[in-house]
């Protein structure tokens, strides 16, 4: 289980995440319009992922905090 939160202050912009696989496949998203960004995803199979962190609308710069868990217990 993947865990990823990002933190920052939405009066600076907003700012969404994708999971994505390395073919560029969408895995899991959180695209809300408030504050923070969370997503939990569980893999299937191994490999790479890669993490999209983008700034939302016409802002031009936030600052943010990224924190990001593996549970490998849950591997298959």
């Amino acid at each position: 289980v993947v865990t990823i939160d990002v933190l920052f202050g939405h009066a600076l912009g907003d700012i969404d995440i994708y999971l994505q696989s390395t073919g560029g496949t969408g895995l899991a998203q959180s695209n809300g319009n408030t504050a923070d960004e969370h997503i939990s995803w569980t893999s299937d199979r191994l490999g790479a992922v890669y993490l999209r962190v983008d700034l939302f609308g016409t802002d031009t710069c936030n600052l943010y905090h990224l924190d990001v868990s593996v549970d490998t217990t849950a591997c298959p």
